[in-house]
């Protein structure tokens, strides 16, 4: 899917985790005050096995194999498992979750960027995961006040990629497809979901290798401050 040209939007849709929040600092801070709660031994090997169950279960979600509530539930079976406690795994769940709810560092320049286009365009926020914790990271980050509506998977009811996510934003939001831009850092959640509705996608990649061959991205930024300069033109037509 090619996008218009000049492109022109007046929405548009932001990720969350990775995108407008640093998740990598958000749940090492989160990970090991949940550790301490639970009286585990934490330690940087520990986390990094949290990481890597972490990628590998979201990446299975984001491919249709896991849902969500899935992927939260596995990560911390596993963990509890790895420290030799299974038997609190429900308590590690829940006390990192509560942890995360407080963490709230950003991307670079996330807030410069939402701070100016928000003036342009309504953004809404669209993650997968928990809406009130999602609420509580943006009020932490004092970022509310920049979008005009917050959607996220566990109260729509359906889940990046899938369609009806998207459908169910666009509805809500009121725009068509054609006139919202979706931002985000993944190419299967994020791009390829929007493509699938109709809207253009812009990929955010600051630390990961160009797209596979053959990806077709209307737009591409490393960068969140670009989506205030280059080919987009906010407003009405």
């Amino acid at each position: 899917m090619a996008p218009r040209k000049p492109a022109m939007y007046r929405a548009v849709f932001f990720d969350l985790d990775d995108t407008v929040f640093d998740f990598g600092q958000c749940s090492r801070q989160a990970f090991f005050q949940a550790c301490r709660c639970c009286h585990w031994s934490s330690s940087e090997e520990a986390f990094t096995e949290f990481q890597r169950l972490d990628q590998m279960l979201w990446s299975q979600q984001k491919a249709g194999h896991l849902t969500v509530e899935q992927v939260i539930h596995r990560r911390a079976e596993s963990m509890a498992r790895w420290f030799g406690h299974p038997e609190q795994s429900l308590a590690f769940q829940q006390r990192f979750s509560q942890c995360l709810a407080e963490e709230a560092a950003l991307e670079p320049h996330a807030r410069e960027t939402l701070s100016l286009l928000h003036k342009k365009v309504p953004l809404y926020g669209a993650s997968n995961g928990i809406l009130a914790i999602q609420q509580a990271r943006l009020e932490k980050a004092n970022l509310t006040t920049y979008f005009s509506g917050l959607f996220v998977s566990d109260k729509i009811g359906a889940e990046k990629p899938d369609p009806r996510f998207f459908t169910f934003c666009l509805q809500r939001s009121g725009f068509p497809a054609e006139d919202v831009l979706m931002v985000g850092d993944s190419l299967t959640a994020d791009i390829a979901g929007a493509f699938s509705v109709g809207m253009d996608g812009c990929w955010y990649h600051p630390h990961t290798a160009p797209p596979p061959a053959n990806t077709i991205l209307p737009h591409a930024i490393t960068d969140l401050r670009q989506l205030l300069t280059g080919p987009f033109v906010w407003g009405s037509p």
